[in-house]
């Protein structure tokens, strides 16, 4: 049995910049792997099982990792694959691709990696935008629909504060609002710069996320949690397409302060660090495959 842990990401950074031929957004994207994960526990069976309380299999983006898995590696076998759930759903924190990314890497270990990381990169694109970048996680520029990814230094080392409020925000109907309404666009330039220079100040005059307009308008407390962010914490931001919001903080103190604030006004408050990778596999044995 392999024990995995799977990272949520944030957004540090989200640009609309077009639309593809496909009819996808095209998007600018620096996203950031964070030290609030998913528990996956994968062993070999005879069959494909994927339990994950509240999330039927065949709507879990783990299960279709898993199918799409077996396929490309010609395997006969199964797994059973118990999900423990820490990252909130339709949060933009990514829980169900970080799922989908620690079934694909887990799998692939577990069975002796019959499949390169190129080839796990071509099933991560089918699955979903964001898949691609769980499996290798840390921070990264993400281009196109996400698939494409330019590692980048974050030296900023916040800690950061994770508040989902009342609500969640369905990607798709977020996309379609922006389409309506617009968004607000920043400076990808100087937000890379400032990342490198660790440089939080510069990095909170220069990030955006354009669809923040559009989530508002579909979840209104996702205003409240950037309000209640702006007054505590350094930079405040909504990562994905809602409807978390993280403030970053560049002393644990004054972040631990405003948690406590935090978990009196909204459903879920956590603390959180920058994680160098989406996956991270902490322990098993497959000597036995």
């Amino acid at each position: 049995m392999l024990t995995i842990q799977a990272n949520a990401k944030i957004n540090l950074y989200l640009e609309i910049t077009g639309t593809l031929e496909n009819g996808y957004h095209a998007l600018s994207m620096i996203m950031q792997s964070i030290s609030l994960g998913d528990t996956l526990r994968i062993e070999p069976a005879d069959a494909l099982c994927v339990h994950c309380p509240g999330v039927p299999q065949e709507q879990n983006s783990a299960f279709l990792a898993a199918q799409l898995f077996f396929e490309a590696a010609e395997l006969a076998g199964g797994a059973r694959i118990e999900i423990s759930k820490r990252i909130p759903s339709q949060a933009g924190l990514g829980g169900g691709s970080a799922d989908a990314a620690a079934a694909l890497l887990g799998l692939n270990a577990l069975y002796g990696e019959p499949l390169s990381p190129g080839e796990l990169a071509r099933i991560a694109v089918r699955i979903g935008a964001d898949v691609p970048f769980f499996l290798k996680g840390g921070c990264q520029q993400c281009q196109g629909i996400g698939e494409v990814l330019t590692p980048l230094e974050n030296a900023l080392c916040p800690y950061y504060l994770v508040v989902q409020p009342e609500g969640g925000v369905s990607t798709p109907a977020a996309y379609r609002k922006y389409d309506e309404l617009g968004g607000r666009q920043g400076d990808l330039a100087l937000c890379k710069h400032a990342l490198a220079a660790g440089d939080l100040t510069s990095f909170a005059g220069a990030t955006a996320n354009s669809l923040e307009r559009a989530a508002k308008a579909l979840c209104p407390p996702v205003a409240q949690a950037l309000a209640f962010l702006q007054t505590c914490a350094d930079c405040a931001l909504m990562t994905g397409s809602g409807s978390a919001c993280i403030g970053l903080f560049a002393e644990k103190p004054r972040a631990e302060a405003a948690l406590q604030k935090a978990r009196a006004q909204f459903p879920f408050a956590q603390l959180a660090e920058n994680a160098p990778a989406g996956i991270c596999i902490l322990g098993g044995d497959t000597e036995a495959l």
